[in-house]
This record gives C-alpha cells, structure tokens and sequence, in this order.
C-alpha cells in the first residue's frame, strides 16, 4: 500500500505546474484546496502525493517550484 503525503503551495498556479511535473515522472497526486486552518495566509492549494514525498519535493523542487515554507 502507498503512502500519501501532502505538499503545500501558496497559489494553484505553482500547484498545478508542480503536479504536471509529478505526473511526468509517473508520480500520481491530486489537487486540493488547502484547509484554512491548516494555511497560514488563509488560502493554499496542496497536493496529496502517491508515493516517496522526499523524491517528489526532490523533484519539485529542483524544477525551481517553491512551495509553502521554502
């Protein structure tokens, strides 16, 4: 059974390109909206990740995607 590991964003934007990269490199996430309580500035999108999240941020990150907290 997979994990599932969630990343934050500050804009859908980020999330979405984020989750096209994933996707490319047949890691499967989905999109959701952050939950306020859960988001510093009010509002966030996060993606909730299949898999290794350490090799997704990995990812993620050095395509230049800054996500929430970076």
């Amino acid at each position: 059974m997979e994990s599932k590991r969630t990343i934050k964003f500050n804009s859908v934007t980020q999330a979405l390109h984020a989750q096209e990269i994933l996707a490319g490199k047949a890691i499967r996430s989905k999109l959701v909206r952050t939950p306020k309580l859960r988001s510093e500035s009010g509002c966030g999108y996060t993606l909730v990740v299949n898999g290794d999240i350490t090799k997704a941020l990995d990812i993620i990150r050095s395509s230049g995607i800054r996500t929430a907290g970076d």
